[in-house]
């Protein structure tokens, strides 16, 4: 898991509607010999969905979160490219938060480094929609 803050957000009195994000996610990623690449077990995207989830929370990690957005190799090509992912839903926020981006593993899947593709994703920007 990864997480990224971004602290006093201020979201106004106006809840934005949807989150938009610039990202990439990798069809390539390491194998246990260390060698990427169609050749690897852990090349591209997995058939039982996402690659990786990115969750937006306010104010704690833990909390839940007001947006979710799946990321896979499917959405974002293969070869992997910088796509952006708009109109995903935001649940109300107004005023001024810390806001928490969370790359995990999708439900019911691990998320481990050069491991497996569930952790494959960059994030190049976001913005709120309004």
């Amino acid at each position: 898991m990864s997480i990224i803050v971004y602290q006093k957000v201020d979201f106004h009195s106006a809840p934005p509607r949807s989150i938009k994000l610039n990202v990439e996610a990798g069809p390539w990623s390491y194998g246990p010999d260390g060698l990427g690449g169609p050749g690897s077990p852990y090349f591209g995207d997995s058939p039982d969905g996402p690659l990786s989830v990115i969750e937006v929370h306010i104010d704690d990690p833990n909390s839940p979160p007001i947006a979710t957005v799946p990321v896979s190799d499917t959405i974002t090509g293969n070869p992997a490219k910088w796509m952006q992912i708009a109109g995903w839903p935001v649940e109300p926020v107004t005023g001024t938060h810390d806001v928490y981006l969370k790359v995990v593993a999708p439900k019911g899947k691990e998320y481990g480094p050069t491991t497996t593709p569930n952790d494959l994703v960059s994030l190049d920007w976001f913005s709120f929609e309004w």
